[in-house]
């Protein structure tokens, strides 16, 4: 599953009030007959309070019916059967046509929306850890290596030698029962080595995780390729004969801690660009509202939680944070909205990343709101005027 592709074809739906969109999460890690159940009565409550809050006989009112008994249907099937995913997110708009289902091996804390657009920000939750993953698990005779992304295996490549027999013997035949051995191990290592070297530049230099008993993917560490070297993450260490589902469960978890630094990292890092002179990054609701407005936002951090207080007109579709009678823009009509998943349906609508994270008091000190710039776009703050020379 191609997260960004999913995210960029949801961000198209235009908003339509009459068209609405019921959006769906749930975390389907079931773990017993009691989870089935709130999952079943969360969808069922969440369904017959939408239709209660629509006038009857509009077409709104019509589509969101249809939509939710569709739903109620899909997610009886869904609790009842045996699945192997751990979260799952649903749009589902009959009049447009649109029924999506994305099933991850990570899990989707639990949301229901029916909003004119799909609602992106909890697949957005995702989209740090949506990039393919190197996991490669070392043994005495070589190794699996896995291309991973959120936790599920795109491919899986397996390298195995014939192992040598470690027997005593005595003298000069146990010294060079030895060696043989030890030269079948070097060996299967370069291989292996070679074999992850291929797959990584393949991927487009993905982040690489080593997993096995350290004294293997200590040795394997050593011939891995410099550019492989530069995109480790921490080691996993786990006995020989793990279960795959095992190995993989503990890839996604190193993966979420290694994103979550990125996220601070990343953080820090716009925040210094936005505060230095002439920065290609900007901060806070104000200034990242006009940027998203304009089409200059390449890269969008949102906190997770946050609420970004603003307006929308529904003449121009317009947006913005200063309270208006009207829109500035047309004189239209203007109403109250949140517009934090306002924020990240267009910037990603226009071509541009968007990460809903964990910003941390630095991000939250800026509303839960940043930016990188696309380059050469500036970064100007709301109310700079060029003065003519």
């Amino acid at each position: 599953m191609d997260l960004s592709r999913e995210l960029t074809a949801l961000a198209a739906e235009p908003s339509d009030e009459e068209k609405p969109v019921v959006s769906l999460t749930l975390d389907t890690r079931w773990r017993d007959e009691a989870q089935r159940r709130r999952v079943a009565v969360y969808v069922r409550d969440e369904c017959r309070s939408a239709r209660d809050r629509y006038q009857p006989r509009s077409r709104a009112a019509a589509a969101v019916e249809e939509a939710t008994r569709r739903i109620e249907r899909w997610a009886a099937e869904m609790v009842g059967a045996a699945g192997d995913v751990a979260g799952v997110a649903l749009f589902a708009s009959p009049p447009r046509g649109l029924w999506r289902e994305i099933r991850t091996s990570v899990a989707l804390p639990p949301s229901f929306a029916v909003t004119p657009a799909p609602l992106l920000s909890p697949l957005a939750q995702l989209a740090d850890r949506s990039e393919p993953v190197l996991l490669v698990l070392c043994d005495r005779r070589g190794g699996t290596v896995w291309e991973s992304r959120l936790g599920e295996p795109l491919l899986s490549l397996a390298l195995s030698r014939p192992a040598a027999r470690r027997m005593k013997m005595a003298g000069w035949r146990q010294r060079s029962a030895q060696r043989r051995w030890n030269e079948q191990r070097e060996q299967g290592q370069a291989d292996l080595s070679l074999l992850v070297g291929n797959l990584f530049d393949r991927a487009g230099r993905p982040a690489v995780i080593l997993a096995g008993p350290p004294d293997q993917v200590g040795a394997l560490r050593g011939k891995l390729p410099r550019r492989v070297q530069e995109q480790l993450l921490p080691d996993l260490h786990l006995p020989a004969g793990t279960a795959q589902s095992r190995v993989l469960a503990a890839a996604t978890r190193a993966i979420a801690r290694a994103a979550r630094g990125r996220e601070q990292e990343e953080v820090a890092r716009i925040v210094g660009e936005a505060l230095g002179a002439g920065g290609r990054a900007v901060i806070g609701p104000a200034d990242v509202v006009l940027a998203t407005m304009e089409g200059r936002v390449k890269r969008l951090l949102v906190e997770r939680g946050a609420a970004i207080a603003g307006w929308h007109c529904k003449a121009c579709d317009a947006v913005g944070t200063k309270a208006a009678a009207g829109c500035p823009y047309c004189g239209g009509p203007t109403e109250t909205r949140d517009l934090s998943e306002e924020l990240v349906r267009r910037v990603i609508r226009a071509g541009g990343e968007a990460a809903v994270i964990d910003g941390g008091a630095r991000l939250a000190h800026f509303d839960g709101v940043a930016a990188l710039l696309r380059p050469g776009s500036g970064s100007a703050p709301v109310g700079w005027v060029q003065q003519e020379a």
